[in-house]
């Protein structure tokens, strides 16, 4: 963010001529906190047939669009909010119940059962590759 003069502040008080910018007198960084936030994104996926086809065959040729995938299956957990959810666990050591309670401030009602869940079936998801980095130490 740059802090400059304008309009009539431009002019000089003491004889009414515009001031010019000689440089910059000093640098200040401010370090602010944007509180967490949940999103909800609604994906809707559509299915497309090929009329000619039917006509010609009888058959419907079916096509749909593909959902994104979430590293559990048919699941409403980003990939974003487990891997918080891993980091809340493991690294600042906040137990499931506190992040129930922090998940019920933001909005979102996830009881500890369903974070436990979670946290099981990351630890399964990453099996392959905790054994690969285990074998290659």
């Amino acid at each position: 963010m740059e802090h400059k003069l304008e309009g009539e502040d431009l002019k000089c008080k003491e004889c009414g001529e515009e001031l010019i910018e000689i440089g910059v007198k000093s640098r200040k960084e401010i370090i602010k906190y944007v509180p967490a936030k949940l999103i909800v994104e609604e994906h809707i996926i559509y299915s497309y047939a090929c009329k000619a086809c039917e006509k010609e065959t009888g058959e419907s040729n079916i096509i749909s669009t593909e959902a994104p995938k979430t590293i559990f299956y048919n699941s409403m957990a980003s990939h974003e909010l487990v891997a918080h959810t891993l980091t809340l666990k493991y690294q600042h050591a906040v137990p499931l119940y506190r992040q129930e309670t922090y998940f019920d401030m933001m909005g979102a009602t996830l009881s500890r059962q369903t974070l436990s869940n979670w946290t099981m079936a990351a630890a399964k998801a990453l099996e392959p590759i905790y054994n690969h980095m285990k074998k290659n130490c």
